[in-house]
Formats: C-alpha cells, sequence, structure tokens
C-alpha cells in the first residue's frame, strides 16, 4: 500500500489518500509518517481518501489498535481531533464506520467519521468546498 500525505490550505488541514492493500501494520506506520511531517500539530482536522483501496486486510483488533493511536495523540488536549473519511465503496465504508466507532470508544479526544461523498467529508470539517479538487494546495497532491 502506498499514501500520499500532504498538510495544504496554509497548514490548516492534512490530506491523506491511501491505495492498494490496506494492512493494520502499513497504516500504523503511516500514521507515524504524518506525525513526523513538517508543520504537523494534533489540532490539525485530517481528511482521508480510501477511494482507492483494492483490498482491506484489517480486522477488529488492529483497527482497534489504530484507534488506540490516533486517539493517544489527543488524551491530554482539550481540542477534538477530527478525522473524516471519504469511503465510496460499501466495503471500504463499513471498516471505516468501525474506525470512526472504535475510535470514539477509546479514550482520547478523536472524533472521526466515514461518508460516501467529497461534499459530505468537507461540510462535516467546516470546510466550503464541494470537492476535493477545490481544496487549496489540491495541486499538489494531484500532481504527486
Amino acid at each position: 500500500m502506498t499514501v500520499q500525505t500532504r498538510i495544504i490550505d496554509h497548514g490548516r488541514l492534512i490530506f491523506l489518500r491511501f491505495t492498494g492493500v490496506q494492512t493494520a501494520a502499513s497504516v500504523e506506520k503511516d500514521i507515524q509518517n504524518v506525525r513526523n511531517l513538517i508543520g504537523f500539530r494534533p489540532d490539525i482536522p485530517e481528511l482521508v481518501d480510501l477511494s482507492d483501496i483494492t483490498e482491506d486486510n484489517i480486522d477488529y483488533n488492529g483497527m482497534r489498535r489504530l484507534a488506540r493511536i490516533v486517539n493517544d495523540q489527543s488524551l491530554d488536549c482539550d481540542f477534538k481531533k477530527r478525522i473524516a473519511l471519504y469511503a465510496p465503496h460499501e466495503s471500504t465504508f463499513g471498516s471505516a464506520r468501525m474506525f470512526s466507532t472504535l475510535t470514539e470508544l477509546e479514550e482520547g479526544n478523536t472524533v472521526s467519521q466515514a461518508f460516501h461523498t467529497p461534499e459530505e467529508a468537507l461540510a462535516w470539517l467546516g470546510r466550503s468546498e464541494t470537492r476535493f479538487e477545490d481544496l487549496p494546495d489540491y495541486d499538489l497532491i494531484a500532481a504527486e
């Protein structure tokens, strides 16, 4: 699996696009890489594009571990970390919903939500755009 990750819109949004086969180990590594990005702050909302996942190999225990990992960055924070998951395909949407539920059950201040459309995901993050292509700096993502 590969992931494209960018902090865009002058540090106001983290955009991630996952492609290929998804495993708990690969996603855990990707989460750590996001935290190492220059300009990363745990309060920056995340927009996760899961539309190019070809296979999801994450079981319940793996998903729960990932939920704990994303929550550990917000344990002692007074803000809510927001993660919008764009998952247009039913199989990926189901996994995204499981992640969202587990994220909210774990200790921490991270909330996530799964969406079928970019417009819904962007609106939940409080964005005015209706398509990913309308995001500032999206051209940097599209060029990769």
